[in-house]
């Protein structure tokens, strides 16, 4: 895979490669480079969007917005120069019959009512509006990248989330009790269509030596690379977790090359121990979530640790400039993946001198 604008990529894709294998360790950020104050390669900027559909939906406007974006990024580190052709978080669902509402910043979903006597099969519709506008975005996006920097992956992971969206979270709350085979009839119907709208994408985005990359959480790796999620797990039990999202989860990673889990909040952490028993997961994203310690916080030391000698690597989030050090030094620099909160590039190399030890 070609990455242009991003020098030192050649050094950037064997941590990578060390990182999934839980053998070395990548340092980068939340987010796609280093912000600058102006294009690094002499692009225009591109004036906002009229609305928030065009500003989501318009390729007229989403590519030169998203390569201007990625200009003004300085790729130090283990930044990954990574063009979003969408910036929705269950797009998944909106293949399936969900509707988006697009905000300035964000999409939300307004669900069909799914139920078991409102039913139907849950198969990925290549027709549907939504499906043929985000391939199609996908595509000139990759088309006019040309290898300079890379596509993300929209966000389709499958699961839970996608079912309370295409149901209603509170009713799926209900069907979990009142109808468990209903719901699980469905999740198998939403892996199958995850499987074949992901290979879609693969086929379309793969590198030369078959890698890819996922958008969100700034992931590349060797073949088939995926994000895992269930935010809905913050509101069942682990029982409920392992019998229902439990089988699906544990396919996606049997039929992935590389695939991480995002660990979302302190109310998703008494799921940990089942993810850590899945042998075909590879790694474990923690976000501590607003009102906890980040990331670099010596209180999440030993559940590093305890992911770690499981066998699984660990993407820590937020994690400021001066608690690496103390956090490679305590749970070792393998299979971690820090996200340090850099704000300029003095910070970054800073950093960079005090890890290279460690290499």
């Amino acid at each position: 895979m070609r990455l242009d604008w991003k020098e030192n990529w050649p050094e950037s894709r064997e941590n990578f490669k060390k990182w999934w294998n839980h053998s070395g360790f990548v340092i980068s950020h939340w987010g796609t480079g280093l912000p600058m104050e102006k294009s690094l390669y002499g692009l225009p900027e591109v004036p906002e969007a009229k609305d928030p559909v065009q500003r989501h939906t318009d390729p007229g406007w989403v590519l030169p917005a998203e390569e201007y974006r990625l200009s003004c990024n300085w790729q130090g580190a283990d930044f990954l120069p990574i063009g979003f052709p969408d910036y929705g978080t269950v797009t998944l669902a909106t293949y399936l019959g969900v509707e988006p509402l697009f905000e300035e910043e964000y999409i939300n979903y307004k669900g069909p009512g799914l139920s078991s006597e409102n039913d139907w099969a849950l198969k990925l519709d290549k027709g549907n509006k939504y499906y043929k506008e985000m391939f199609d975005m996908t595509l000139k996006m990759r088309d006019r990248s040309a290898g300079r920097y890379a596509i993300g992956y929209p966000a389709f992971m499958p699961g839970l989330d996608v079912l309370a969206e295409l149901r209603g979270t509170q009713d799926l709350l209900m069907d979990l009790v009142l109808e468990p085979d209903w719901v699980k009839a469905k999740l198998a119907e939403i892996n199958e269509a995850y499987f074949e709208c992901y290979e879609d994408y693969y086929q379309a985005l793969k590198g030369e030596d078959g890698s890819s990359v996922t958008g969100y959480f700034m992931l590349w790796g060797d073949g088939r690379t995926s994000m895992a999620q269930c935010d809905f797990c913050s509101m069942i039990s682990p029982e409920m977790f392992e019998e229902f999202e439990g089988p699906v989860l544990t396919e996606h990673c049997d039929r992935m090359d590389n695939t991480m889990y995002h660990l979302d909040g302190p109310d998703a952490l008494n799921k940990l121990d089942y993810l850590l028993s899945i042998p075909s997961l590879d790694a474990i994203q923690w976000t501590p979530g607003p009102k906890l310690p980040q990331g670099g916080d010596a209180s999440w030391y030993d559940m590093y640790k305890k992911i770690k000698a499981a066998g699984k690597s660990v993407q820590a989030p937020w994690v400021k400039p001066e608690e690496v050090l103390p956090l490679i030094n305590e749970v070792g620099p393998e299979g971690m993946y820090i996200m340090v909160d850099f704000k300029t590039r003095d910070e970054v190399e800073t950093v960079l001198k005090q890890v290279e030890q460690f290499r």
